[in-house]
């Protein structure tokens, strides 16, 4: 048997030698795969794909969409004659820019091998693209189960077996086109049993299926950071063939809440030499792979392999021979910033409905738009114009996109963008760099907030003071700080937070451009979006930090986005850049899923800030004086009974839980929305009504609590919701406000102590009880029947475990320690294979 030692030891020449491993005749296979979940592409998309494959010397377009119902769920249906049509004028056209198109279809999810009717149904449904002039094709068999009939099993045995016996059946049915693929579904040595070396599966692929039969091969995982040569290897070994890759690092289908568009990294130049062929499977997004195609491309046609390192010192760009992952990304990023506005429309922030349409998207796409492509100039580089209301061909009902761009219509602001600059561009992308992996910008935000937070005690007023005290008194306990250093680290505070500042301002620059011009690229604005509304909050929270409020620390997580302390697929750990800034910015007892795992529906219209509210602000919050809801009941206040009713005894009580939430406009920022909270509700309860025995001073029984002081969850929700919080919202519009001032208030409690946070809502305030539901809050018991109350847990509470439970609990975490611990070589899903 072939070890892993063995294979390690071969050298090219040895493989190149195996009887059933052809030598590399064709031309190297790269292009893209249309392979996600999701909503399918359309067809002015794939156009315009095509034509940017051909500008970039691609050579192939594989059609392999999960949600076309005709290449999967239903893939024994025909297509009918208006999308046969479509696709034989997307084949034709690949055709006519030497592109390869390859149809693919999905049959493994329910066929039966043996039944005669589902394997000509196969055949039919090649030979219908046949007839429309495909000449390339692929069958599929991933993400299925592999359980046989007992008739299947009858005939074949294995599912290794009726696979090769369909595929072979299949390409010499079409007399062994020149470019035919296989997805087995054994694709990544994590999924091959029980190794890749020791798989049966693999090993009767490799013996049996015909040799002009390309196979798709992801490497050491689904989504692997790297793919090494050595895994190459030992892939070729067992399939009697070079591999082709299907690469799946740009691939977002697993989280749509994040994109890539940071460099082709983690797969050197040699090995193009231990694979036939590479094709991405990139973002779901059409218009967000312009800069993988473009760093891909660069990949391809490079020879030697450079670092970002090793370059960090150059001023030029390294020769075109050398790829340096970092160089490729600055180009990629200089390149799609041309194509992004087109033309640049200084703009204002918030657009009518009646301009764009409800939706405020658009079909546009700028894939065709380089300028530095061989083919400049060409005629056929003209962007086509896209059919109105075009729909993806056969788009299952239930794909629909998560990304919403409904507009709302507010016209109050009215802000003059500035272009998109490079800087700007980079430092967004670098929010969405790779799967294992973030961007410089997002990991100078990341590092500067951890080491701010180890360090915040040295911005409480009186620190110096206290440590000179402990110090005279000899009670120091150890810490006989140099009071220069303390000083010295205040100034490296501030110093640190500017730096943050100005990489939010860069990001804040890019939201600003890109939401002015939205319909250029509206995706890109809700990513956009997503980033910038976080950053808020961040800016929110080291601005109350710096004014002193966080003296005593709670140690603050670890690092784990530098370099993930696991192995495995991106989904088993959620590294987004949001959610990583929730967990940088929560104590480790905090659940930073539940404030910052969601997504806003709609994107941000608004550029906003929230800092803290003071005394001098009353006169400024007139505009928050209505609710939302229905009655307005609070209108009928006069402004100073507003504020001494809802703002004035929050203020006296705890003034650093007061935040606004402040929109930016052409002539100055206005207030949107505004929170004020008390830590312990229970207390300032008892504090009201000692103010009003006082006032009262015996004169008789005191009255009950006014109908506007907080409503008290009943036991035992009390004892863990005990924080309250006060929401104000100016109107519908500015819920992404609210959203963000709830996130800002949750952090600073949650360091003052908090472990469960609450409101009160009125029945008619709709939009404010689905804005706290889609943050995860649940409905609390209330003596105050009309009023909600919703809460929100920051903790998971104690849960008792007895002796045995927490025996068999230490028996499962030594098992997968165990299971982590064992060798690469008996594994087979690291790097090495």
């Amino acid at each position: 048997m072939i070890t892993t030692l063995d294979i390690c030891s071969m050298d090219a020449a040895a493989m190149e030698g195996h009887p059933l491993l052809r030598p590399p005749s064709k031309p190297f296979i790269r292009g893209i795969i249309e392979g996600f979940y999701g909503a399918p592409w359309t067809q002015s998309q794939r156009r315009d794909l095509l034509r940017t494959l051909a500008q970039q010397g691609l050579n192939t377009y594989v059609y392999a969409p999960k949600d076309d119902v005709k290449h999967r769920k239903e893939w024994r249906e025909k297509y009918g004659t208006e999308e046969a049509a479509e696709l034989q004028s997307l084949i034709e056209y690949a055709k006519s820019l030497n592109i390869n198109f390859v149809y693919a279809l999905s049959p493994g999810i329910d066929i039966e091998y043996s039944r005669v009717k589902d394997i000509s149904a196969v055949k039919a449904k090649l030979e219908q693209l046949k007839s429309i002039g495909c000449e390339s094709f692929a069958l599929l068999f991933d993400d299925i189960e592999y359980q046989l009939s007992d008739a299947d099993e009858s005939q074949f045995g294995t599912p290794a077996n009726a696979q090769v016996a369909v595929v072979n059946d299949c390409y010499t049915q079409l007399n062994s086109p020149a470019h035919f693929y296989f997805c087995p579904t054994e694709y990544c040595s994590t999924r091959a049993k029980p190794t890749l070396l020791e798989s049966d599966y693999l090993r009767t692929i490799g013996d049996r299926l015909h040799p002009g039969v390309e196979i798709f091969w992801t490497g050491a995982l689904v989504v692997p950071e790297s793919i090494s040569e050595d895994n190459c290897r030992a892939v070729s070994m067992v399939l009697k063939r070079k591999p082709l890759i299907w690469d799946n690092i740009y691939a977002n289908d697993y989280d749509t809440k994040r994109m890539f568009l940071g460099p082709f990294k983690g797969r050197g130049q040699s090995l193009k030499k231990e694979c036939c062929g590479l094709l991405l499977n990139p973002n779901c997004q059409f218009d967000l792979n312009r800069p993988a195609i473009l760093s891909y491309t660069e990949w391809f046609n490079a020879e030697e392999e450079g670092s970002d390192t090793d370059d960090s010192s150059m001023t030029t760009d390294p020769p075109s021979s050398r790829f340096v992952p970092g160089h490729s990304f600055e180009r990629a990023m200089t390149k799609w910033m041309k194509e992004l506005f087109l033309p640049f429309i200084p703009t204002r922030i918030r657009l009518a409905e009646v301009e764009f349409g409800s939706s405020g998207s658009s079909q546009l796409t700028t894939f065709s738009q380089a300028t530095d492509s061989p083919n400049e100039g060409s005629s056929e580089m003209i962007m086509e114009e896209p059919k109105p209301n075009e729909e993806p061909m056969d788009r299952s009902p239930s794909c629909g996109s998560d990304i919403s761009m409904a507009d709302s219509g507010r016209f109050t602001t009215i802000i003059e963008s500035s272009p998109l600059t490079i800087a700007q561009l980079c430092a967004l992308a670098d929010c969405y760099y790779l799967p294992f992996e973030h961007g410089q910008t997002a990991n100078d935000i990341l590092n500067g907030i951890l080491w701010m937070y180890r360090h915040a005690n040295v911005m409480a007023p009186g620190y110096i003071e206290e440590v000179r005290k402990r110090s005279v008194s000899g009670n120091s306990n150890g810490s006989d700080k140099n009071f220069e250093e303390i000083e010295k680290t205040r100034a490296n505070w501030i110093l640190q937070h500017q730096k943050i500042t100005e990489c939010i301002e860069l990001i804040s620059g890019a939201f600003r451009a890109l939401c002015a011009n939205k319909i250029h690229n509206p995706d890109l604005v809700q990513y956009a979006s997503d980033a910038y509304g976080v950053l808020i909050v961040v800016e929110a929270v080291l601005g109350w930090i710096r004014e002193g409020h966080l003296s005593e620390l709670t140690e603050p997580r670890e690092r784990r986005w530098t370099k993930p302390e696991y192995f495995g697929e991106p989904w088993h750990l959620s590294f987004s850049f949001v959610e990583n800034i929730g967990y940088s910015m929560l104590p480790p007892s905090h659940l930073h899923s539940v404030l910052f795992g969601h997504r806003d529906v709609d994107p941000m219209t608004a550029i906003l800030s929230i800092r803290g509210l003071r005394r001098e602000d009353t006169p400024l919050l007139s505009p928050l004086r209505r609710t939302v809801a229905d009655d307005d009941v609070d209108s009928i206040f006069s402004l100073e009974t507003f504020v001494d009713k809802y703002y004035r005894p929050f203020l006296d009580w705890s003034e650093k839980h007061c935040f606004l939430a402040e929109e930016e406009t052409k002539t100055g920022k206005i207030p949107v929305a505004s929170v004020c909270g008390v830590l312990n509700i229970i207390e300032y309860h008892e504090h009201h009504n000692k103010l009003e025995a006082d006032r009262m001073s015996g004169e008789g029984e005191l009255p009950s609590p006014p109908a506007w002081m907080p409503a008290i969850p009943t036991e035992p929700a009390i004892g863990q919701f005990s924080s309250f919080f006060d929401l104000r919202v100016k109107d519908e519009s500015d819920i992404p406000a609210a959203k963000r001032l709830i996130q800002t208030l949750a952090v600073v409690m949650a360091y003052n102590g908090a472990v469960g946070i609450y409101t009160c809502c009125l029945p008619s305030e709709r939009d404010k009880v689905s804005l706290l539901l889609s943050l995860n809050f649940v409905e609390l018991s209330s003596t105050h029947t009309d009023q909600i109350l919703l809460g929100l847990r920051l903790v998971m509470p104690d849960v008792v475990v007895s002796e045995d439970e927490e025996e068999s609990e230490q028996k499962e975490e030594d098992s997968e320690r165990e299971i982590k611990e064992k060798s690469v070589d008996e594994r087979g899903d690291k790097d090495d294979y």
